[in-house]
């Protein structure tokens, strides 16, 4: 009976063709390890099982010999020839410190060592980050040997999460700025808490402010997250904004719009005078600079927007309807 393997063929697994040179698996290796290694993947439990996937695909495919005797065998080629059994945990280089550097020792024709900088490139601090595949990705069962004997390669700190919280404020507080107690019960540690948070006036509905260290706590010594603040602006009954304008409406009478007159127009400052010129047709726009929203960390403001409308009278006495009818035998 033939035993088929349930493998994946190396090729594949790097995603290389059979002629890839060892610069080309090379760089395929690294890109996978990359997208797959466990720490860039904490909540895809697949993820360990493709970089070790990678790994045994790239043990063979680096080695001249093992690639040779895997393309004429395949998966079964150690059954067949005395072939290299593989990888096997070595030693770092000697020196300590933020020079060393991290190996990996093979056996068989052609063996040696593989420095994890060279495929990973250096981190911070000497060792750590990606470029540690075995110590990240076993933590402290996987005993990497650096310049002290026995010492063990423990998982990384970590930030905490951070955490949202919602907060509605009035259309007159986005205009103004204000100043709101936030009081929330925090989701790692249980605590209720309360927190005094400034709103800064001009702040747009759906912009995100960040408390620094207000998030979930860290793991193994890592920082807490933060705490987004996300504002919701309710709508006005009179006015919406536009960028940093303040948009209104105000209703004049037909003879203001003819013969022109200064009228009172809302405005989120109190009422404001405003000069309206003989012949304004229904629906013109007027500008009043620096009566709209604040621009933020800045000095300037943006302009209030007025829309007249001119307002059709109802219920007219006999006196006006007489007017209005002079007025439209005088063809006005």
């Amino acid at each position: 009976m033939i035993k088929v393997s349930s493998k994946r063929d190396y090729y594949k697994v790097l995603g290389v063709s059979k002629n890839a040179s060892e610069k080309e698996i090379k760089r395929a290796f690294r890109k996978k390890a990359r997208k797959y290694h466990p720490d860039v993947n904490p909540n895809d439990p697949s993820a360990e099982e493709k970089f070790k996937e990678i790994n045994e695909a790239y043990e063979v495919l680096r080695n001249s010999e093992t690639r040779k005797q895997y393309d004429k065998f395949g998966h079964d080629f150690k059954r067949y020839k005395n072939v290299p059994p593989g990888w096997k945990p070595g030693g770092a280089t000697t020196g300590g410190g933020p020079g060393f550097r991290y190996t990996y020792t093979t056996s068989g024709p052609g063996g040696g060592q593989v420095n994890f900088e060279d495929l990973f490139g250096k981190s911070k601090g000497g060792f750590g980050g990606i470029g540690d595949i075995f110590g990240d990705l076993f933590g402290d069962v996987f005993n990497v040997k650096s310049g002290r004997a026995g010492a063990k390669r423990r998982a990384p700190p970590r930030s905490g999460d951070d955490l949202k919280y919602p907060l509605n404020i009035s259309f007159e507080e986005s205009y103004r700025g204000t100043t709101s107690n936030l009081r929330f019960k925090n989701p790692g540690t249980g605590e209720m808490k309360t927190i005094k948070l400034r709103v800064p006036a001009g702040i747009k509905s759906g912009k995100k402010l960040r408390i620094a260290g207000e998030g979930m706590p860290g793991k193994r010594g890592g920082g807490p997250g933060d705490l987004y603040v996300e504002v919701n602006v309710k709508p006005h009954r009179l006015f919406t904004r536009d960028g940093n304008n303040l948009v209104g409406k105000a209703q004049i009478k037909y003879s203001q719009a003819v013969l022109g007159a200064k009228v009172p127009v809302p405005s989120l400052d109190g009422r404001i005078r405003l000069t309206i010129p003989p012949s304004t047709p229904n629906g013109k726009k007027f500008r009043i600079p620096n009566k709209g929203f604040k621009v933020i960390n800045s000095n300037q403001r943006g302009n209030l927007i007025i829309e007249v409308n001119i307002e059709v009278p109802k219920n007219l006495n006999s006196e006006q309807k007489q007017v209005v009818k002079r007025l439209a035998d005088l063809g006005l």
